[in-house]
Protein backbone atom coordinates (compact mmCIF):
# COMPACT_ATOMS: atom_id res chain seq x y z
CA UNK A 1 0.00 0.00 0.00
CA UNK A 2 1.69 3.63 -0.75
CA UNK A 3 2.55 6.35 1.94
CA UNK A 4 -0.04 8.89 1.75
CA UNK A 5 1.33 12.87 2.89
CA UNK A 6 -1.23 13.21 6.04
CA UNK A 7 -1.02 16.99 4.31
CA UNK A 8 0.54 19.16 2.08
CA UNK A 9 1.90 21.09 5.21
CA UNK A 10 3.73 18.28 5.98
CA UNK A 11 6.34 17.88 3.18
CA UNK A 12 9.79 17.94 3.56
CA UNK A 13 12.35 20.63 3.40
CA UNK A 14 12.83 21.21 -0.28
CA UNK A 15 16.88 20.70 0.75
CA UNK A 16 16.70 17.61 1.64
CA UNK A 17 14.10 16.32 -1.10
CA UNK A 18 15.40 14.14 -4.15
CA UNK A 19 14.59 16.54 -6.84
CA UNK A 20 13.10 15.92 -10.45
CA UNK A 21 15.75 16.96 -12.48
CA UNK A 22 17.63 14.03 -10.44
CA UNK A 23 15.46 11.42 -11.28
CA UNK A 24 15.56 12.37 -14.66
CA UNK A 25 19.76 11.98 -14.24
CA UNK A 26 19.25 9.01 -12.45
CA UNK A 27 17.25 7.31 -15.55
CA UNK A 28 19.22 8.65 -18.16
CA UNK A 29 22.08 7.31 -16.29
CA UNK A 30 21.22 3.86 -16.79
CA UNK A 31 18.21 4.19 -19.66
CA UNK A 32 14.62 3.71 -18.75
CA UNK A 33 14.22 -0.45 -18.99
CA UNK A 34 17.78 -0.65 -17.01
CA UNK A 35 16.19 1.47 -14.11
CA UNK A 36 13.34 -0.42 -14.66
CA UNK A 37 14.66 -3.87 -13.62
CA UNK A 38 17.66 -3.42 -11.70
CA UNK A 39 16.53 -0.09 -9.59
CA UNK A 40 12.54 -1.05 -8.92
CA UNK A 41 12.30 -4.53 -10.16
CA UNK A 42 9.55 -3.32 -11.80
CA UNK A 43 8.61 -4.26 -15.68
CA UNK A 44 5.30 -3.55 -15.49
CA UNK A 45 3.25 -1.62 -18.34
CA UNK A 46 0.80 1.47 -18.75
CA UNK A 47 -1.48 -0.99 -20.59
CA UNK A 48 -1.56 -4.28 -21.39
CA UNK A 49 -2.22 -3.51 -25.23
CA UNK A 50 0.86 -1.76 -26.20
CA UNK A 51 1.48 0.18 -23.44
CA UNK A 52 4.88 1.87 -22.51
CA UNK A 53 6.90 0.67 -18.85
CA UNK A 54 5.85 2.14 -16.09
CA UNK A 55 9.54 3.92 -15.37
CA UNK A 56 9.18 5.41 -19.00
CA UNK A 57 6.04 7.32 -18.21
CA UNK A 58 7.27 8.34 -15.15
CA UNK A 59 10.58 9.38 -16.58
CA UNK A 60 7.99 11.22 -19.35
CA UNK A 61 6.34 13.02 -16.13
CA UNK A 62 9.53 14.05 -14.72
CA UNK A 63 9.95 15.47 -18.02
CA UNK A 64 7.28 17.46 -18.32
CA UNK A 65 7.38 18.57 -14.56
CA UNK A 66 11.06 20.07 -15.24
CA UNK A 67 9.94 22.01 -18.45
CA UNK A 68 7.78 24.14 -16.19
CA UNK A 69 10.09 24.37 -13.40
CA UNK A 70 8.31 21.92 -10.56
CA UNK A 71 11.22 19.90 -8.77
CA UNK A 72 9.95 19.60 -5.95
CA UNK A 73 6.50 18.42 -3.29
CA UNK A 74 6.23 22.13 -2.48
CA UNK A 75 5.93 23.05 -6.31
CA UNK A 76 2.92 20.85 -6.92
CA UNK A 77 0.93 23.88 -6.41
CA UNK A 78 2.26 25.26 -9.37
CA UNK A 79 0.93 22.37 -11.38
CA UNK A 80 -1.80 23.69 -13.69
CA UNK A 81 -3.99 22.48 -17.12
CA UNK A 82 -1.06 22.97 -19.61
CA UNK A 83 1.04 20.55 -17.08
CA UNK A 84 -2.27 18.45 -16.91
CA UNK A 85 -2.69 17.94 -20.39
CA UNK A 86 1.01 17.40 -20.93
CA UNK A 87 0.88 14.58 -19.03
CA UNK A 88 -2.07 12.94 -20.19
CA UNK A 89 -0.66 12.97 -23.74
CA UNK A 90 1.56 10.80 -22.46
CA UNK A 91 1.08 6.92 -24.19
CA UNK A 92 -1.49 5.11 -21.29
CA UNK A 93 -2.11 8.54 -19.50
CA UNK A 94 -5.11 9.57 -20.97
CA UNK A 95 -7.54 8.50 -19.11
CA UNK A 96 -6.37 10.81 -15.59
CA UNK A 97 -6.63 8.07 -13.23
CA UNK A 98 -2.69 8.24 -12.62
CA UNK A 99 -2.91 12.03 -11.94
CA UNK A 100 -5.65 12.12 -10.02
CA UNK A 101 -3.25 9.71 -8.03
CA UNK A 102 -0.14 11.14 -8.05
CA UNK A 103 -2.47 14.39 -6.63
CA UNK A 104 -3.80 11.66 -3.90
CA UNK A 105 -0.32 10.53 -2.72
CA UNK A 106 1.27 14.13 -2.57
CA UNK A 107 -1.55 14.97 -0.02
CA UNK A 108 -5.00 16.46 -1.61
CA UNK A 109 -7.89 14.95 0.00
CA UNK A 110 -10.22 16.14 -2.64
CA UNK A 111 -9.81 13.06 -5.08
CA UNK A 112 -10.42 9.29 -5.15
CA UNK A 113 -8.93 6.51 -7.21
CA UNK A 114 -11.71 4.58 -8.26
CA UNK A 115 -10.11 1.60 -9.35
CA UNK A 116 -12.00 -1.55 -9.58
CA UNK A 117 -12.40 -2.32 -5.78
CA UNK A 118 -14.39 1.24 -5.02
CA UNK A 119 -16.34 1.19 -8.19
CA UNK A 120 -17.40 -2.78 -7.21
CA UNK A 121 -18.04 -0.99 -3.72
CA UNK A 122 -19.73 1.86 -5.42
CA UNK A 123 -21.89 -0.19 -7.77
CA UNK A 124 -22.76 -2.84 -4.62
CA UNK A 125 -24.02 -0.22 -2.31
CA UNK A 126 -25.75 1.72 -5.24
CA UNK A 127 -27.16 -1.71 -6.63
CA UNK A 128 -26.37 -0.25 -10.25
CA UNK A 129 -22.93 -0.61 -12.16
CA UNK A 130 -20.43 2.19 -11.85
CA UNK A 131 -17.87 2.06 -14.32
CA UNK A 132 -17.28 6.02 -15.50
CA UNK A 133 -14.54 7.24 -13.03
CA UNK A 134 -16.19 11.00 -13.40
CA UNK A 135 -19.53 9.60 -11.87
CA UNK A 136 -17.25 7.85 -9.24
CA UNK A 137 -15.65 10.42 -8.73
CA UNK A 138 -18.68 12.56 -8.02
CA UNK A 139 -20.55 9.94 -5.89
CA UNK A 140 -17.44 9.80 -3.56
CA UNK A 141 -17.52 13.82 -3.24
CA UNK A 142 -21.25 14.05 -2.57
CA UNK A 143 -20.85 10.75 -0.18
CA UNK A 144 -17.60 12.98 1.40
CA UNK A 145 -20.27 15.77 2.07
CA UNK A 146 -23.41 13.89 3.34
CA UNK A 147 -20.98 11.89 6.06
CA UNK A 148 -19.19 15.75 7.15
CA UNK A 149 -21.71 15.91 9.84
CA UNK A 150 -21.23 13.08 11.13
CA UNK A 151 -17.51 12.88 10.97
CA UNK A 152 -16.21 16.25 10.38
CA UNK A 153 -12.75 15.07 9.63
CA UNK A 154 -13.52 12.92 6.65
CA UNK A 155 -11.91 13.42 3.28
CA UNK A 156 -12.84 11.95 -0.16
CA UNK A 157 -9.09 10.42 -0.29
CA UNK A 158 -9.74 8.85 3.51
CA UNK A 159 -13.43 7.83 2.36
CA UNK A 160 -12.02 6.10 -1.10
CA UNK A 161 -9.29 3.96 1.45
CA UNK A 162 -11.40 2.96 3.74
CA UNK A 163 -13.54 1.48 0.57
CA UNK A 164 -10.42 0.15 -0.92
CA UNK A 165 -8.98 -1.29 2.15
CA UNK A 166 -12.43 -3.55 3.38
CA UNK A 167 -12.91 -4.64 -0.24
CA UNK A 168 -9.15 -5.56 -0.21
CA UNK A 169 -9.46 -7.70 2.59
CA UNK A 170 -13.17 -8.90 1.89
CA UNK A 171 -11.72 -10.41 -1.10
CA UNK A 172 -8.57 -12.52 0.86
CA UNK A 173 -11.42 -14.23 2.69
Amino acid sequence: MPTFHSSRRDYPHRESQHTVSQLIENIEGVGAEPFAYHILNNLQRTSAVSGILKSEAVYLWAKVFKAYGIEVFQDIAVINKNVENEILKIKGQKSGISLTYFYMLSGNDNFCKPDRHVLKFLSEGLQREIKDFSEAQAIMRGATVALKEKHPHLTTRMLDHTMWAYMSSRNKK
